[in-house]
């Protein structure tokens, strides 16, 4: 690890936090602290005193670990409340410039209420659903569950997309409104990606003042060193594709690329996407995809082969 840089002491009204349960990542000591700020972790198990960290124990019972890990990210009013403002990051993250905390204290004079990074992979909320969707990724009943609340609430296309890896947050009435929709919205429904339902929680708080914490064509993974970025010490246990989840996997590897994935996305899709059961639609999405396209190709060969007979016998 680099050298340890520190700034004059002074009262702190800020913290760095993250959140460790059940062994998902192991603590990142900082290459650069500031004595303006605490740091400060919340983990279900013992971790190794540095004389960085302060442990402290996740208050929220369940036997669901990921539900427990975002108890504390998702309530800073509740859990971190002594404090003006916050920097979360998550636990596979180690801070390496002193910029990171120039940009909070920025921020924070700038009255930015909450920062985040802006998503690597898709601009809006409904096109990473389609990707997950698409792409297999997870299961789709949650997802669709979660499209189908927003269609109905008329949840825009244009709110754009924050990764929730990295957030500063002043700990305000505007940020503890939505902090109280964004865990809502988990614990009731039950969604692991919690980064769909921040986009929904910050839209229905429109008076809070929002901003990029990195430039935007920077993330946790792509910056300059300002951040680092690793894997997790476990990867999520994705469970058994079902049949309908292994058809559609079956069209995206042939359709993605082509004009043919434009077919398996288009209004009618999202149209059916907005029926009361959403995941009924998406399984009569997939078995009209593969009449479409498997029936009728099979139908198409078995002429072909007829024909060519014929001729053959001529």
């Amino acid at each position: 690890m680099s050298s340890v840089a520190r700034s004059k002491p002074c009262r702190k009204r800020f913290v760095v936090f993250t959140v460790i349960v059940g062994g998902y990542d192991t603590i990142l000591q900082p290459a650069v602290i500031d004595d303006r700020f605490d740091y400060v972790v919340f983990s279900d198990l013992p971790i190794e005193d540095s004389g960085i960290w302060q442990v402290r124990p996740v208050d929220y019972v369940t036997d669901k670990n990921w539900l427990k890990a975002r108890y504390p990210r998702l309530n800073t009013g509740k859990v971190l409340s002594e404090y003006e403002a916050s920097l979360y990051i998550d636990g596979n993250i180690q801070i390496l410039s002193q910029k990171v905390y120039e940009r909070c204290i920025e921020l924070n004079k700038q009255g930015v209420e909450w920062a985040s990074v802006k998503h690597r992979g898709r601009d809006g909320l409904y096109n990473e659903i389609n990707a997950i969707i698409g792409l297999g990724w997870v299961h789709d009943y949650d997802v669709l569950d979660w499209y189908s609340f927003m269609r109905k609430d008329n949840f825009p296309d244009d709110m754009g997309l924050y990764e929730d890896n990295i957030i500063f947050r002043r700990h305000t009435e505007s940020v503890d409104k939505v902090n109280t929709i964004w865990w809502w919205s988990v614990e009731h429904f039950g969604f692991r990606r919690d980064q769909f339902s921040l986009m929904y929680a910050l839209w229905k708080v429109p008076e809070i003042k929002t901003e990029y914490f990195l430039p935007e064509n920077e993330d946790a993974w792509h910056n300059d060193n300002l951040v680092l970025c690793v894997a997790h010490n476990s990867h999520k246990r994705i469970l058994d594709k079902t049949l309908w989840e292994k058809m559609r996997d079956r069209y995206v590897r042939k359709f993605y690329s082509s004009e043919g994935w434009e077919i398996y996305y288009t209004k009618w899709f999202d149209k059916l996407i907005k029926w009361p059961c959403p995941l009924l639609a998406m399984h009569l999405w997939t078995a009209w995809i593969a009449l479409r396209y498997d029936l009728v190709f099979l139908l198409k060969r078995a002429l072909h082969r007829v024909f060519k007979r014929k001729r053959t016998n001529l």
